[in-house]
């Protein structure tokens, strides 16, 4: 550790706060509650599960006529397992209610920080966060950071969306967390060719980014040939990550790659250890569900994910829809950490082409173009309605006249001819209002 990480660690962070909370203190228990035996992380989890609920019926009275008109009380829940006798809430029932009805009377409206989800989906979410939340998140993060082998003052890189920042923001990122901001938006050529020589400059030690932005990156960096780019991490978020993901980040830039799950909503919800045996759900922080089309559990299989936060008093979130997809599991990760393992992220609802009675994963189509891996530099695939897909193509130069046709003959083969199939040459595909590349959307 350098002497200036070391002041920050032992001098600066314990002492920085937002509304009164510091989250190196949060950060400092989460640093020994990860060592905890099952028994004594479910305790944690159980007693913050209750106060949570009780919280909610007592001052938000969207959860007060949630119970009452379900026949609950919060002393009917008894145990993690009668969580299920709570309907699922969702984003469409929080913007039904939103802000009067969905958040706590108690908590003080100063506290109240407004933020939104992108709307990428086609409809922007408002919500309201507290000091709390962002203290938490900022530790669970720093967690996650320490996983990856960055510690607090380690100088990183990240590659996101819109970040709009005042000054003092910026001097804070920069001096204090020490991160570089990068933008996701206009990943051409030139401004790659930037990134290269900033990164080579400041020297990171990691690089935090959305999977699409650092993969489009390290492509670039393979294709130009540039050999003296390197970090130690990568930290991959935002979007999914799949094996040939990995390879081309760990060729690219001679790094660890760790992947993490998180949500706009409520911060980093599981991540990645240096195993690499799957994603430890920080379960001190929420209680996380998986459940079929039924709203029913289901066990070692993909689920749509439904999560609990503890830390937002301001307008909890209780049995959320998250809108995505993850397969849990029951091994133990052999670092030793007792937290529970989600194995894999497998994307978000829209992230399915639905062709007759079948859904379709992104993953089908990741695996399809990667016999078109010379001759595609990008794809999408968006359906426009159950019986039209239409399959965006930036080429290459050795995209040949015959590839389109042979794309499309694909495709059909695989989805059904009843499936009407288009393919259309680009020179670039546009991000969502995120700085995100969705590899599939569907628009039915």
């Amino acid at each position: 550790m350098s002497l200036y990480s070391g002041f920050l660690t032992k001098v600066v962070a314990p002492n920085l706060k937002y509304g009164g909370v510091t989250f190196w203190e949060k950060y400092r228990l989460l640093e020994k509650t990860q060592w905890m035996t099952k028994e004594e992380l479910a305790r944690i989890q159980w007693e913050k599960l209750k106060a949570v609920i009780a919280h909610a019926y007592d001052n938000v009275p969207y959860y007060r006529n949630l119970f009452k008109s379900n026949g609950l009380r919060p002393s009917d829940i008894t145990s993690p397992e009668d969580m299920q006798k709570l309907p699922i809430t969702t984003k469409e029932d929080f913007r039904k209610n939103f802000p009067e009805n969905v958040t706590a009377k108690n908590i003080d409206k100063k506290s109240w920080v407004l933020n939104s989800t992108s709307g990428s989906t086609g409809s922007p979410f408002e919500f309201i966060i507290d000091h709390n939340l962002i203290e938490a998140e900022r530790a669970t993060l720093l967690r996650g950071y320490a996983w990856a082998g960055l510690g607090f003052g380690g100088k990183f890189v990240t590659i996101w969306g819109s970040h709009k920042e005042s000054l003092s923001r910026r001097l804070f990122e920069r001096f204090i967390k020490r991160r570089l901001m990068l933008s996701a938006f206009g990943l051409d050529d030139e401004s790659m060719t930037e990134y290269v020589r900033v990164i080579r400059r400041y020297k990171p030690r990691a690089i935090e980014a959305y999977a699409s932005a650092i993969i489009k990156l390290s492509e670039f960096i393979l294709e130009e040939k540039v050999d003296d780019v390197s970090v130690n991490s990568v930290i991959t978020s935002a979007e999914n990550l799949i094996a040939s993901h990995r390879s081309t980040l760990e060729s690219a830039l001679n790094c660890e790659v760790f992947d993490r799950y998180g949500s706009r909503e409520f911060g980093a919800v599981a991540h990645e250890c240096e195993k690499h045996e799957g994603l430890h759900v920080n379960m001190e922080n929420f209680f996380v569900e998986f459940v079929g089309e039924d709203g029913k559990l289901v066990d070692k299989k993909s689920g749509r994910m439904i999560v609990t936060s503890f830390d937002n008093l301001a307008m909890p979130f209780i049995r959320y829809e998250t809108g995505d997809l993850g397969t849990p599991t029951d091994k133990e990760c052999s670092c030793g950490r007792k937290l529970p393992l989600l194995e894999r992220i497998d994307g978000r609802v829209t992230d399915f082409i639905h062709v007759s009675s079948r859904k379709v994963s992104f993953l089908f189509f990741n695996y399809f173009f990667e016999g078109y891996g010379k001759l595609v530099k990008e794809f999408q695939v968006i359906q426009k309605r159950r019986d039209l897909i239409q399959v965006l193509i930036v080429p290459s130069k050795s995209f040949k006249k015959t590839t389109s046709e042979s794309i499309k003959q694909g495709l059909e083969k695989n989805l059904g001819e009843s499936i009407r199939i288009t393919v259309d040459l680009v020179d670039d595909i546009a991000l969502d209002k995120s700085g995100k590349r969705p590899i599939v959307k569907s628009e039915i």
